[in-house]
């Protein structure tokens, strides 16, 4: 009777676990197939950003080009070039040591 039973649940068993198990490589395939098409879309979009990062680069280096920021100043905001006579010369006396690390 012990020997049925276990004999029975033996079959049970294994008509439940044999199936699934050979569902499995299918299921780790399209797991891997989802996997390889969220890397290509994010590959993609990493392309397109670099693209994007690389324009802006450009752009960026235009608008800080000195002469470009010059002719805004003088077409635009009405400046002049400063001759040599507008500089005043500064100059500072060292302070020591001491005064450095105090800030005074």
């Amino acid at each position: 009777m012990k020997n049925r039973r276990l004999r029975r649940l033996s079959i049970l068993i294994l008509a439940v676990f044999l199936p699934a198990l050979s569902l499995f490589p299918v299921y780790q395939a399209a797991v891997n197939r989802h996997l390889q098409l969220e890397i290509e879309s994010m590959e993609i979009e990493m392309q397109l950003l670099y693209e994007e990062s690389r324009i802006l680069a450009a752009e960026r280096a235009e608008l800080a080009s000195p002469d470009r920021i010059a002719r805004i100043a003088e077409f635009v905001l009405s400046m002049k070039k400063a001759t040599e006579e507008n500089f005043a010369i500064i100059q500072v006396p060292e302070r020591d040591e001491k005064e450095r690390r105090s800030g005074s």
